[in-house]
């Protein structure tokens, strides 16, 4: 079997989706919505999927995510873990979205003593 160029992106990499096992494993789960990159979006134009609080700026745009919009949600993760609470948070939705594309997030230290 030859290598391929495809590329996979998971698009809803949070805390729900990571599991450990007794063995202290940890497994990503959940590919519902995740695709190739290369391939023709699920959505509609400007349309997103996954969950806001851990979305890349790209994919809270409505732009096509890659591997690295994982990493950003694996980051948010890993965020959550250090302070207890995710980079953004809003009364809807959309806000949230909104600051995901648009915001800086409090550094760390400002909210852990």
């Amino acid at each position: 079997m030859g290598k391929t160029s495809e590329v996979w992106c998971h698009r809803d990499v949070k805390p729900a989706n990571i599991l450990v096992t007794g063995n202290s494993k940890v497994v990503l789960t959940d590919f519902g919505i995740a695709h190739a990159a290369d391939e023709s979006r699920l959505t509609a134009p400007g349309a997103s999927m996954g969950t806001p609080e851990y979305m890349s700026p790209e994919q809270a745009q409505g732009q096509p995510p890659d591997a690295r919009s994982d990493v950003y949600s694996l980051g948010v993760v890993l965020y959550q873990m250090l302070t207890g609470r995710v980079p953004f948070r809003a009364e809807t939705p959309t806000a949230v979205l909104h600051m995901q594309a648009t915001a800086t997030p409090p550094p760390p230290r400002r909210l852990v003593d």
